[in-house]
């Protein structure tokens, strides 16, 4: 997920990832992964 979307980041708190996006101070929450199931993804 990590660079896919122009203007998204991402919060990593093991074991999960979160990914948001931030604009015009509103918080766009996109997807929340879990390491385990991250890895089988790919």
């Amino acid at each position: 997920m990590r660079y896919a979307h122009k203007g998204t980041r991402e919060v990593c708190i093991p074991p999960f990832r979160l990914s948001y996006a931030y604009q015009n101070n509103i918080v766009e929450f996109l997807a929340l992964y879990h390491k385990n199931e991250q890895k089988r993804r790919k």
